[in-house]
């Protein structure tokens, strides 16, 4: 039987550090290259949320890596996830003919109160294989055939 390592076909990364949030505004995650890549899923795990908290994410695109004129994606939208949805974990899920080359999550926190949020992204359906995981970003991968 033949093993096929998940591992292998994805390049994981993470966007948004974990973070405690005190304050409102917005975190973009990283500029991501799908040239490579039919779709990337993003992962948002965000703990408490004070009863007015919001917080609101959506995905971006941009011809270039510096995202100097980010686009909203059509339906890629995560709408105030407020205090009845904390301690969760979010996704959206990005796949088919990019508009742009690069994609980001924007994070962005309405209220100023506290809570603990990051966002691992997984790139996915990739042209070549093996993917080899870049270690700035992967500290540790252990891999178990049994």
């Amino acid at each position: 039987m033949q093993v096929h390592d998940l591992s292998e076909h994805v390049l994981l990364n993470q966007d948004i550090a974990p973070l405690s949030v005190s304050a409102a505004g917005t975190a973009n995650g990283d500029a991501l290259d799908m040239s490579d890549y039919d779709g990337c899923l993003f992962l948002m795990s965000v703990g408490a949320i004070a009863a007015t908290g919001t917080i609101i994410a959506k995905i971006t695109s941009d011809a270039l890596a510096a995202f100097g004129s980010p686009t909203d994606v059509p339906g890629a939208t995560l709408v105030l996830i407020d205090d009845t949805g904390d301690n969760r974990i979010y996704a959206i899920d990005v796949h088919g003919n990019m508009p742009e080359e690069f994609i980001r999550i924007e994070v962005t926190d309405a209220v100023a109160v506290a809570r603990v949020r990051g966002v691992v992204s997984i790139r996915y359906r990739g042209r070549h294989a093996p993917v080899v995981q870049v270690a700035a970003e992967v500290a540790q991968m252990v891999k178990v055939a049994l």
